[in-house]
């Protein structure tokens, strides 16, 4: 529903609106790092197909204006994704490899390029498991954290449908 909007100019051109002004406000900068964290989600897969929402959200805002990266740890949970939050090197569960949030955070703060954004759509596999929803909801609130203690602002991102009723 994401790209949807976005390419519709629905609701998502409007969110892109948002995050464009809460970034010129944030910082004053004229060009800022966003950075798209999640699962597969936020790798793109949807329905058997691939759906990157930070390439599309990046064509929308403008390279101009923002670059956004992607952070996809596919298959991890929230609480996976705290435990492995330090890590310089993290296997996901298709195999492919990245780091952990902090890391990147880090890596970035200490490039003299950090990220003024993070953008977080986590807790969609939480779900699928029946995780408990205050276990998930104290690990999301301490993600959103990690993101403020290396300087960057945190967007909540909400699970979209994933499954039929």
């Amino acid at each position: 529903e994401f790209q949807k909007d976005i390419t519709s100019g629905g609701r998502g051109m409007r969110a892109c609106q948002v995050l464009r002004e809460g970034l010129k406000c944030a910082s004053g900068k004229a060009r800022h790092r966003v950075l798209a964290f999640g699962a597969s989600l936020t790798a793109g897969f949807s329905d058997f197909q691939l759906h990157p929402y930070g390439e599309i959200l990046s064509a929308r805002v403008g390279p101009e204006e923002a670059q956004v990266e992607t952070l996809a740890l596919c298959g991890l949970t929230t609480e996976q994704m705290l435990r492995c939050a330090g890590s310089a090197m993290v296997t996901d569960n298709a195999g492919i490899t990245g780091c952990g949030l902090q890391h990147k955070l880090q890596q970035a703060k200490l490039s003299g390029d950090p990220f003024g954004a993070v953008l977080l759509l986590a807790g969609t596999n939480d779900v699928h498991l029946a995780r408990p929803s205050a276990a998930v909801l104290h690990e999301l609130r301490l993600l959103h954290l990690l993101c403020h203690r290396h300087g960057a602002h945190s967007v909540a991102l909400t699970l979209p449908p994933t499954r039929p009723e």
